[in-house]
């Protein structure tokens, strides 16, 4: 929404609660303070006078609303002189909800504090909610009825659109009180949707639920870092819970506020929703402070809690509204949630490679790619996936089907072999029988085609549900099969069935009705293993016919009407590409930086948060066609295509071009088309009509050993000169046997070979000149500190292993360079820069990201040295998210980045796509680092001078342990827990080369070299991985 928009939107919904408070309290000045009787600046005051100290007078009083908030909760302090007064905002009345008038006028003379909060959402209602003081001081509630704002209701300046907005202008609020009274504050404070406000003061019931809740939630989101909070933290960075004070506040506001902002090595858990922050920390305060560090358990004094914000929403819309907790917000209507397009690959339940697909009558039907089967038929929903990672940033729990299941009609297996009581001899990954293959699937409309192979036999499978007049449903599955050996399909159970011949009457098994239409010659019925099947015998021709079944009364009269009048599908068009379904595009203007003075500058292309799909736009990876379009997709499965990328940036394009993907984290453009890393290994789409939108979904490579567990990632996408393709698969918190490894594709798809292994969570990919492939690593159990690595077949890199393999393998393979913590606390993927268009860092070089900083730097590569090792330097930008993907834009010769935020990411949205852009300004820059046995060595860009005093030199070790990360450790004295200073004996300037002497330096894992130009304010610093001098 544009804040023109945001503006023009009027004073709509309101909710008006009216609190009893002393005039005399103590209260701390907010930025939202309008009027406290020291200005009148913000106000126009109309028949209003000013003392000095309060307002006093009736009338219309107009107060400027400069923040522009279009949710805000309007505060004023007020008393009655004579008898009490209506209350009008925005010409709307505000009215008292207690009956009696008589016991509002012995209000008259007692100061009183207001509270209104103004919303401007869809389908609001007014809730008037008045606390009132009475004799004995205490407070009665009186609940108003709920009045629905209409255009009826509303002003003449104002308008209504038909999606129950009021428009009009919010920058000036309207204030009317009737009768004499004085006002002695007037403040306005946004509506936070992240309001912690109503879980701070809880009942004893609800702070043991909120505990019990938070101890899960702590197990899967705080025991890796600070262990079970009672002993030694596993990562030495993090505090520790009863030995260590807590820098940033110990009380519940100022936890929740590190919680939700990060501080220092503390990320922010954007991931968690409000509600999920708030349980974790009561958790902590009642069963690790509470008995093992009481004083940290501090309370949040109920002044604290009257200065926060109300939610921006209520307890019962928080509890109604999906947790999209680190995302937008949801157009959470009419029970629509996210939408994945007509067929969606994820897990369903236990099974890893599941594809949904929707047909009519809200009945979906659910397959098992991994064997061709069935999962269930239901009705009434589709998945329920509310606790899964499509709305919780750490959504652990797999989706479900949602709906009423009807367990006859989810009978449906192919036979592999012969067999349809096949072993199950591949858990991880689809079956292995010879000639069984998933091919992928096509759309057409919001119709579905499945591709496969049985036993070498080529299938197109398309479900379709039609209903009759009551609303009753039958499942039509249609089937093309091209030649090829004898099939044989189960279609439900054999109860009351026989064998024999396929007729063209419906048969009766049980409480279902099944009927086959279409091409029936030498079709039988088979009873098999407790199953009915269909017997499809060996052909040299193709042939079609349509699975027609039913349930329930009257199912054999529904089946034989549908075979009567069924239209059998076309495959030959269903397959060329249907109408667009994605037709919202979102046109947005670049921000271009106002950095005149740069060399290097960061444009931003705003990514379309709010769009019609409620697509959660966590982008995850990015690729550039030879025209500049650039392809991006997201988290939750969609690729997106952004045409429009110039220069100016002035009118840039976001379309949906694809959609219901099992997690996107890679993507290449080969030949014009897109592929994208997937959870089952790569998928190439097709625009077979060249309208916009993916026609048909390819399993271009399935990949073996998929993981269940939702931290198995695969991660990235890049291919080498001659065309393998390579991509990573998470090493730790996954369950399959090639965990942590690289796969080395071939160009058709067809095989792989594993590039190394031993990674923990290698999200990020780069390949160097030569066709070397880089993997970066995160820091973790026996991961030291964040790497990048040149990976080779063969190779084990440490960070992940068997059983035992840790303790067994006294070394691993070590990378180019180490990343300390607050360098690169979680890393992302490389890009290799050869283009001249890019400045001083077009000419050779490497370009990494960091997601957990939300950081970019350079870095170095010194093939002179043997191994090969590498410096760093990092850029001064701060991205708006966890950039994890760069890649240069062949039309400009840019590095665009894009990434999202996961595990403690430093940064404020969900997604980005942003342009590193040379100016052509020209400013000293470090173009090359070498290390060299008594010196350190600068080379920049032009000829620079140098503060000789600044430079410092440290270096230090890091200890490979199952502990999370490591602390420094001596160089010198092994074992010490503290970095070594190393001496620096003289500088040498030499033109555009500064050489640092250090005669003591030895090889480390990490060296830092700080420094200060000449006329520079500020220090930099270079790191250094040294292998040898």
């Amino acid at each position: 929404m544009s804040l023109k928009t945001m503006i023009n939107l009027a004073c709509v919904l309101l909710t008006c609660l009216c609190i009893p408070l002393s005039l005399e309290a103590k209260e701390e000045k907010s930025s939202g303070v309008i009027f406290d009787g020291s200005s009148v600046d913000q106000l126009k005051l109309y028949e209003w006078e000013y003392d000095g100290r309060i307002l006093r007078g009736r009338g219309k009083l107009h107060i400027h609303n400069k923040k522009k908030y279009a949710n805000y909760e309007l505060r004023i302090r007020l008393r009655y002189l004579k008898e009490f007064s209506d209350l009008h905002l925005c010409e709307v009345i505000v009215p008292e909800a207690n009956p009696s008038k008589n016991v509002l006028n012995n209000l008259v003379g007692q100061w009183r504090d207001i509270r209104i909060v103004v919303r401007n959402m869809k389908a609001e209602q007014k809730r008037i909610k008045n606390m009132t003081p009475l004799g004995n001081g205490e407070a009665v509630v009186y609940l108003g009825k709920d009045v629905r704002l209409s255009s009826d209701h509303i002003p003449r300046n104002l308008k209504m659109t038909k999606d129950g907005y009021v428009e009009g202008n919010a920058e000036r609020i309207n204030f009317f009180l009737r009768n004499p009274t004085e006002i002695s504050k007037i403040e306005i404070l946004p509506l936070s949707p992240d309001s912690p406000r109503e879980y701070l003061d809880l009942s004893v019931e609800d702070l043991k639920k909120a505990v019990t809740a938070g101890a899960a939630i702590y197990k899967t989101n705080c025991f890796n870092c600070h262990g079970d909070g009672i002993g030694k933290p596993p990562n030495p960075l993090a505090r520790s819970f009863t030995q260590d004070r807590l820098l940033n506040g110990a009380d519940l506001l100022s936890m929740f506020e590190t919680l939700t902002t990060g501080f220092r090595y503390m990320p922010p858990m954007a991931s968690l929703s409000v509600e999920q922050r708030l349980h974790v920390l009561h958790y902590v305060r009642e069963k690790i402070f509470k008995p093992h560090n009481p004083k940290n358990r501090v309370d949040v004094t109920p002044k604290a809690i009257d200065a926060l914000p109300y939610s921006l929403y209520s307890t019962e819309e928080n509890a109604k509204r999906p947790k999209d907790s680190g995302g937008s917000d949801l157009a959470f209507k009419e029970g629509r949630y996210r939408d994945h397009g007509p067929a969606m690959i994820c897990a369903n339940g236990k099974e890893r490679n599941a594809m949904q697909v929707k047909l009519p009558g809200k009945t979906t039907i659910s397959y098992n790619l991994n064997a061709m089967e069935s999962l269930g038929v239901w009705h009434g929903g589709f998945m329920e996936m509310m606790k899964s990672h499509y709305y919780e940033g750490h959504g652990k729990v797999n989706p479900v089907p949602n709906g009423t299941m009807v367990p006859e009609l989810g009978k449906w297996r192919w036979a592999h072999g012969g067999n349809l009581d096949y072993p199950r001899n591949a858990p991880t990954g689809p079956l292995t029988f010879d000639g069984f293959r998933w091919n992928g699937h096509y759309l057409y409309d919001d119709q579905a085609v499945l591709s496969y192979s049985i036993d070498a036999r080529n299938i197109l499978e398309s479900p379709d549900c039609i209903l009759d007049k009551k609303g009753t449903r039958t499942l039509v599955q249609h089937l093309k099969i091209q030649p090829g050996k004898e099939l044989l399909l189960g279609v439900g159970h054999a109860a009351d069935c026989r064998a024999g011949p396929i007729v063209e009457a419906p048969m009766q098994c049980g409480k279902m009705a099944i009927a086959i239409h279409g091409d029936r010659r030498g079709l039988t019925w088979k009873i098999d293993k407790g199953w009915l099947a269909i017997h499809i015998p060996a052909g040299q021709n193709a042939r079609s016919f349509s699975v027609i079944r039913s349930v329930g009364d009257g199912a054999s009269g529904r089946v034989s009407a549908v075979n009567q009048s069924l239209v059998p599908a076309h495959f030959e068009i269903l397959t060329q590409g249907g109408e667009r379904r994605w037709t919202t595009e979102y046109n947005v203007t670049g921000q271009l930086s106002d950095d005149k003075d740069s060399s290097y500058v960061l444009d931003t292309i705003p990514v379309p948060f709010e769009n019609a799909y409620n697509s959660w736009m966590r982008t995850t990876s990015l690729a550039f066609f030879d025209d500049g379009r650039a392809v991006v997709t997201t988290y939750d499965g969609d690729v997106w295509i952004v045409s429009g990328i110039d220069d100016a940036l002035g009118k840039v394009t976001w379309s949906r071009f694809a959609a219901g993907i099992h997690e996107t984290f890679g993507c290449q453009v080969v030949d014009g088309k897109v592929l994208v890393t997937t959870r089952s290994g790569i998928v190439r789409l097709h625009d077979y009509n060249n309208d916009g939108e993916a026609d048909f979904y390819e399993q271009f490579f399935t990949d073996p050993d998929f993981s269940l567990i939702y931290h198995g990632y695969n991660f990235d996408l890049v291919r080498d000169d001659d065309g393998y393709l390579y991509y990573s698969k998470n090493g730790q918190y996954t369950d399959i046997t090639f965990s942590g490894g690289c796969y080395k594709i071939s160009p058709d798809g067809k095989s792989f070979t594993m590039h190394g292994t031993g990674f923990r969570t290698p999200n990020g990919m780069g390949i160097l000149p030569g066709g070397r492939i880089l993997m970066a690593d995160n820091q973790g159990g026996w991961v030291p500190a964040g790497k990048i690595s040149i990976i080779e077949p063969g190779k084990w890199y440490g960070g992940s292993g068997r059983q035992g393999e840790f303790k067994k393998r006294k070394t691993f393979a070590q990378p180019i360079l180490w990343l300390p913590q607050d360098v690169d606390s979680s890393c992302g993927g490389q890009v290799w820069v050869d283009d001249r268009r890019f400045g001083p860092y077009g000419n050779g070089a490497l370009f990494h990201t960091s997601c957990g900083l939300a950081k970019a730097m350079m870095v170095f590569v010194d093939d002179d040295a043997e191994p090969t090792q590498a410096s760093t330097q990092v850029f001064p930008f701060n991205f708006a998210s966890g950039i994890m993907r760069p890649r240069v834009n062949p039309q400009d010769g840019q590095v665009y980045v894009t990434g999202t935020r996961g595990w403690g990411v430093f940064a404020p949205d969900d997604g980005c796509l942003q342009r590193v852009r040379y100016t052509g300004k020209q400013e000293p820059m470090v173009t090359d680092v070498k290390a060299r046995k008594g010196y350190i060595e600068l080379t920049f860009n032009q000829k620079v001078r140098i503060d000789a005093k600044s430079c410092q030199v440290s270096m230090w070790n890091y200890l490979w342990s199952s502990q999370y990360g490591s602390p420094k450790f001596s160089v010198r004295k092994p074992g010490v827990k503290s970095p070594d200073k190393v001496e620096v004996t003289g500088v040498q300037v030499k033109e555009n080369v500064i050489r640092v002497s250090v005669p003591s330096l030895l090889p480390a894992h990490q060296v830092k070299l700080t420094y200060r130009l000449q006329g520079k304010d500020n220090d930099q610093s270079v790191h250094l991985t040294i292998h040898s001098l």
